[in-house]
């Protein structure tokens, strides 16, 4: 159920709005069928431009990396199957609705590129070794770098709102950080020494380590079906 929020903030483009709507932090279509019936799914004030312009970049990206997943593993069983049921015209309840699936369906072929074509170095963490039950088989997906920044940015704004009904001012920037575990070592190690842990299901994981000396600026790690896994940092911007 969505929540109702009185006139105020935006939580992204931080601008004051009479009317809001719910935005969930993690939408809802990315839980796996696994998550408990009972979990609480974050839910922030957003104006409705904002919340539409988030939900097709999420969408997009659903369909993309949902289809490089494990469509049995627990922490993202059966969305690979509501990519898939998304692009089949079978499935379609209208000519519109048909019309729409096909051009989803036709999208995606065209990111499609032959695993051979792309170097190793391309790919995002996490995806680069070939899985059996990866339904691309010898293909890879092109996905947009400027979709996963932007998602970054909204989870972090959602997830400091959540957790100190904060929002994270203009004085600061959140910076996406792409890198293998090995890669991100120091980032891992605050979190885990100073940081705190949420888990919203078998499918989300979220790190987060405040700065002792500005609550300000933080350290984020977020993971996504166990696989999809990146990092974040918010600062201050520097004074001009």
């Amino acid at each position: 159920m969505a929540k109702k929020f009185p006139p105020g903030r935006c939580t992204h483009c931080l601008n004051f709005f009479d009317k809001l709507t719910a935005d969930h932090v993690f939408p809802k279509s990315w839980y796996p069928e696994s998550t408990p019936e009972n979990l609480e799914k974050w839910q922030i004030p957003a104006c409705h431009r904002c919340n539409e312009e988030y939900g097709k970049i999420e969408n997009d990206l659903l369909q993309r990396i949902g289809l490089c997943l494990d469509p049995i593993e627990i922490s993202s069983l059966g969305i690979t199957d509501k990519v898939l049921r998304s692009i089949k015209p079978e499935y379609a309840t209208s000519k519109k609705d048909r019309l729409h699936r096909q051009k989803k369906r036709e999208k995606l072929i065209r990111s499609l590129m032959p695993r051979n074509q792309v170097p190793q170095e391309a790919f995002f963490p996490g995806f680069g070794a070939p899985s059996d039950r990866n339904i691309l088989g010898n293909f890879v997906v092109r996905v947009p770098k400027a979709g996963i920044k932007a998602l970054a940015e909204k989870l972090v704004r959602g997830i400091t709102f959540i957790v100190d009904n904060r929002f994270i001012e203009k004085s600061h920037f959140i910076d996406l950080i792409v890198a293998d575990e090995k890669s991100a070592q120091d980032l891992i190690e605050i979190i885990r020494r100073f940081g705190d842990q949420y888990h919203k299901g078998p499918g989300i994981r979220i790190g987060r380590a405040v700065a002792q000396d500005n609550i300000d600026s933080a350290v984020f790690e977020i993971e996504i079906w166990r696989r999809f896994r990146f990092y974040a940092t918010v600062e201050p911007r520097e004074s001009s």
